[in-house]
């Protein structure tokens, strides 16, 4: 389904990223990287702090997750061990938020 998607972030977790979205994220599909030398784990939260995936991925691998979610207000994206070897990138449209 990640091909659908209108807009890709990918970005690295050196520290905790935002992306923001007034109405929320379809998140079509997830990319998640380690290339670290050790095990670690990376969390997806919403804008409130609710977490909704946890990923662990062992040194030197890649983790595709093909299923299509929704994040409210945004995501929060962080590793457990904050490295430049940890990179995600995410496949998503944005929804506009309205009344």
């Amino acid at each position: 389904m990640m091909p659908f998607a209108a807009d890709r972030t990918h970005v690295d977790l050196s520290e905790t990223r935002t992306i923001k979205a007034s109405g929320g994220l379809h998140v079509y599909g997830i990319i998640v990287t380690n290339i670290t030398g050790s095990t670690d784990s990376v969390t997806f939260e919403d804008a409130s702090g609710n977490d909704i995936m946890i990923v662990r991925l062992a040194t030197n691998t890649t983790q595709v997750i093909n299923i299509p979610w929704l994040a409210d207000n945004g995501l929060v994206v962080f590793a457990g061990t904050p490295a430049a070897g940890m990179t995600v990138t995410i496949f998503h449209n944005n929804i506009q938020g309205g009344a």
